[in-house]
């Protein structure tokens, strides 16, 4: 599998975003963008199932599947977390706000579902990948009637091939 230069700046920049919400924002920002990543995150499980073909299919349904339960459970965090703040109470009742780390915490409750669905996704994968029926092997085409006589294209390129001598 090969990657473009455009893909990975652009996981590098997220993964570089998500860090700087996790370690450097304070608590008011990062729960509502947290949460945010919360609850788009079924659309795309959604979306993988619906449009993925073949490996890619059976990674979304056990993302989806895996990733259920735990999505549930941070839902009703969050949830809870949006009708303290509304209601004019602290994030402080939900959790404690002088801890060193409160991000991580809130973004461990909140995040976890997703590692519970890529965890369930390569299962899923896995599991497709037992199942598939065994392919038949192919002939080798032999090396003595190529389908030119004189030329062989191997990684793309013409090349020459030498001639078999005659043993008689």
């Amino acid at each position: 599998m090969q990657f473009t230069i455009r893909s990975l700046l652009v996981v590098t920049a997220l993964v570089s975003v998500l860090c700087g919400i996790v370690f450097a924002a304070p608590p008011i920002v990062a729960v509502p963008i947290l949460c945010a990543i919360l609850w788009v995150c079924p659309a795309f499980w959604v979306n993988g199932i619906i449009f993925g073909r073949n490996a890619w299919r059976a990674f979304f349904v056990g993302g989806f599947m895996a990733g259920l339960v735990p999505h549930l459970i941070a839902l009703y965090f969050s949830v809870t977390a949006v009708i303290l703040v509304f209601s004019g109470q602290s994030l402080g009742d939900l959790i404690d706000v002088n801890l060193p780390w409160p991000n991580l915490i809130i973004s461990a409750i909140l995040l976890a579902p997703g590692l519970f669905a890529f965890t369930g996704g390569i299962t899923g994968v896995c599991t497709w990948w037992m199942l598939q029926p065994a392919q038949a092997k192919t002939p080798q085409p032999s090396a003595e009637s190529p389908a030119s006589d004189e030329y062989l294209v191997i990684s793309g390129r013409l090349t020459t091939m030498p001639v078999p001598r005659d043993k008689g």
